[in-house]
């Protein structure tokens, strides 16, 4: 529930910074506080920022379900 709310929240924050605009020493080059479509751009063309994304994440959640398991099997 937690993560979901972060997600919910992060996600709503997007679009407000997605206006924003941003010069250097902020962002690379004039533009978007965040740019999420570039983002997306650039895993499309670069495979390890998708291995390096799903690296990060992997553990994360698994050390959240395996804390859960424990939870629900020892009370």
């Amino acid at each position: 529930m937690v993560g979901m709310f972060g997600f919910i929240i992060l996600v709503i924050l997007l679009v407000p910074m997605y206006y924003i605009p941003a010069s250097p020493p902020f962002t690379s080059q004039p533009g978007h506080l965040e740019d999420p479509f570039d983002a997306f751009a650039m895993m499309r063309q670069n495979w390890q920022i998708i291995v390096a994304t799903f690296g990060t994440y992997h553990p994360l959640v698994l050390i959240s379900f395996i804390q859960h398991y424990f939870q629900v099997l020892f009370p």
